[in-house]
This record gives structure tokens, C-alpha cells and sequence, in this order.
């Protein structure tokens, strides 16, 4: 997975997009844009801009990745300084 088929079915859900409006603004089936969404298949540069336009936004905003850094957690416990 690349993360674009997580960005395309996130910005279809906030546009308030159904799978069926998407179909008619694409003119593919919703069995290929669910394919798509799964990552099952991979959209080349041209899909990529048919996605933008459909869903009115940028073509970086399908393919950036977001990553979050890995962090390290440890237990909040109470720490117990004597001052002498």
C-alpha cells in the first residue's frame, strides 16, 4: 500500500461523496473506484488528475503520505525527591 487508496476514500467521505456520486463524476464503475480505495489497483499520473478534479482538490493531496514519527512512551509514574 502506498497510502494514496486511504487518501482517495478520506477526501470522497469529506467531500460527502457516495461511492455511486463518485462512479457518475468518474465515469468508471464503483466496483474499480472500490478497487482503487483498497489499493487493489495502483491509479497512474493520469487517474491521479481524474481523481483531483472529481473530488475538487489538489493532486498532492492524494498522493502525500502523511507519517507520523514513531514515539516512545513510558509510565507516568510519581517521581519522589527528598531534599535533604
Amino acid at each position: 500500500m502506498n497510502g494514496i487508496e486511504k487518501n482517495l476514500k478520506k477526501i470522497r467521505l469529506l467531500k460527502n461523496i457516495s461511492l455511486k456520486e463518485a462512479s457518475k463524476l468518474l465515469g468508471m464503475s464503483v466496483n474499480a473506484i472500490s478497487k482503487y480505495e483498497k489499493g487493489e489497483i495502483v491509479p497512474n499520473s493520469k487517474k491521479i488528475i481524474e481523481f483531483a478534479n472529481a473530488y475538487n482538490v489538489k493532486t498532492i493531496d492524494l498522493i502525500k503520505v502523511y507519517k507520523l514519527p514513531k514515539m516512545k512512551f513510558t509510565s507516568l509514574e510519581k517521581v519522589h525527591r527528598y531534599i535533604d
